[in-house]
C-alpha cells in the first residue's frame, strides 16, 4: 500500500506544482486506498502514518488513521444494533454481547473483530443507547442514560441503596416508568427527568447511536469531523479554522501557514540547512533575518505598525511575537483585524524581497493602502 502511494506521487515529480495542486495530489493519492480496506481490515497506524505522515494542519489533508476509525464504526454500530447481516450473527454467536466498557477482546479472535472491539474502545465516551430493551441492557454497566455508564458517575445515585441488585426491569412497571423508584434511586430532581431523557422499547433489541451525531452528515461523515476537531494533538490548534477564514487571498493564507511552520525562506532557515551565506536584515542592517525581526523588530516593520494604527485607529501589538501565532487564537482580535495582520506580514514580505531582487526601496504608505484594499477585496 505504502508503495503505491509513493508510486503515484513520484509520476508528479516532473511538474512544477503550485501549493494547492500539491494538496490536491496528496488527497487524490490519499483517496485512491479503496475505503472498503479501511473499514474491513485493521491497516495497522504505521502503515497508515506513513502513507500521510503530513500533520493537517488547516490544509485539509485527510487524517487516515481517523478515516480508519469512523469508517470502522459503521460496523461497530451494526454489531451493537443487531444488524441482520450475516457477520453479525456470526460474530454474536462467536463472541457474545461484548460490553466495550468492562469486557476484554476475546482471545484469538479475528483480525476484523480485534479492530471492530478497538474502534468501539476509542469512540466508548460517545456511543448512547437512545432505546433500551431492559432485557439486554445492565443498569450500571451500560450507556442508557447518559454517554458514559451510571457505574462511571456514582454522583447521580443513591449511594445508600445496593445498586449492584437493581435491573433495567425494576424502574419499568405494567409497561410505564416506574416514577417512584425512579425518584428513589435519582433522586426528585434528577428522576422525574428520565422518561425524558432515555426511551424503553421491550419488543426490540437496544438502539445505539452516536451522541454527537449531527443530522446534516453521515455517521462516517460525523465521527470523522468529531475526531479531527477534538484531537489533543498539535493537528487541533484552533489557529488554523480561523486562519483558513481570513479576508486575504489563499496564497497569504499559505504563507502564513509556512511561516508557523518556519518554513519561510529567511536567512536564519536558510542557514539552518546550510544554504547561503549570513547576511544582515536588508531593512536595517543591524540584525540577521528572522521572522520576528522581519514583521515586527526592524524599523520598516515598527513604522509600518505604528502607521496602520494610526491611520485605522486600531492597537495592534505583539507581546508574544508574531510567530507565535497567539494573535490569530488568543488575542480576541476581529477577523478583520487578523486579516489586516496577514496582509501586512505578507506586504511586507514583499517589500523585502522587492528590495533585494529589484533594488526597490519599500514606500511605508503603499503598503499600508495594499493592506486595505486587499482585505476589502476579499470580505
Amino acid at each position: 500500500m505504502i508503495d503505491k502511494i509513493k508510486n503515484l506521487c513520484s509520476r508528479w515529480k516532473t511538474y512544477k506544482l503550485s501549493s494547492t495542486a500539491k494538496s490536491i495530489l496528496i488527497n487524490s493519492s490519499i483517496l485512491s486506498i479503496p475505503t472498503y480496506y479501511l473499514s474491513a481490515y485493521p491497516v495497522p497506524d504505521s502503515v497508515l502514518q506513513e502513507i500521510s505522515s503530513k500533520s493537517e494542519g488547516g490544509l485539509g489533508l485527510h487524517n487516515l488513521s481517523y478515516a480508519k476509525t469512523s469508517l470502522m464504526a459503521k460496523n461497530v454500530f451494526k454489531y451493537l444494533n443487531s444488524d441482520i447481516i450475516f457477520w453479525v450473527d456470526i460474530a454474536r454467536h462467536k463472541y457474545g454481547r461484548l460490553n466495550f466498557w468492562t469486557d476484554h477482546i476475546p482471545a484469538n479472535c479475528s483480525w476484523f473483530f480485534k479492530g471492530l472491539c478497538r474502534t468501539a474502545s476509542t469512540l466508548k465516551q460517545n456511543l448512547w443507547i437512545k432505546s433500551f430493551n431492559p432485557t439486554q441492557t445492565s443498569f450500571l454497566f451500560d450507556p442508557w442514560l447518559f454517554e458514559i455508564p451510571l457505574a462511571f458517575k456514582p454522583t447521580y445515585l443513591n449511594v445508600n441503596t445496593d445498586l449492584n441488585a437493581y435491573h433495567l426491569s425494576d424502574l419499568i412497571d405494567n409497561g410505564q416508568w416506574n416514577h417512584g423508584f425512579l425518584c428513589l434511586i435519582f433522586g426528585n430532581f434528577l428522576g422525574p427527568l428520565i422518561p425524558c431523557i432515555s426511551a424503553y422499547d421491550c419488543e426490540r433489541n437496544s438502539y445505539w447511536v452516536w451522541q454527537p451525531h449531527s443530522s446534516n452528515l453521515k455517521i462516517s461523515s460525523a465521527i470523522y469531523y468529531h475526531l479531527n476537531h477534538n484531537s489533543d494533538s498539535t493537528m487541533a490548534w484552533r489557529g488554523w479554522d480561523k486562519l483558513w477564514k481570513l479576508y486575504v487571498a489563499p496564497r497569504v493564507k499559505h504563507f502564513i501557514w509556512l511561516m508557523f511552520h518556519g518554513r519561510i525562506s529567511t536567512i536564519d532557515f536558510l542557514n539552518s540547512i546550510n544554504i547561503g551565506p549570513h547576511t544582515l536584515c536588508v531593512f536595517c542592517n543591524i540584525e540577521s533575518k528572522s521572522i520576528d525581526h522581519i514583521f515586527l523588530d526592524s524599523r520598516c516593520a515598527q513604522l509600518v505598525w505604528n502607521l496602520l494604527n494610526y491611520n485605522l485607529g486600531i492597537n495592534i501589538s505583539f507581546p508574544d511575537l508574531i510567530s507565535a501565532g497567539l494573535w490569530i487564537s488568543d488575542y480576541n482580535f476581529s477577523i478583520h483585524i487578523v486579516s489586516v495582520i496577514a496582509a501586512t506580514i505578507w506586504f511586507l514580505w514583499k517589500a523585502r524581497c522587492d528590495l533585494i531582487f529589484n533594488n526597490i526601496k519599500p514606500k511605508f504608505s503603499n503598503i499600508l493602502s495594499k493592506v486595505v484594499i486587499h482585505v476589502q477585496e476579499f470580505m
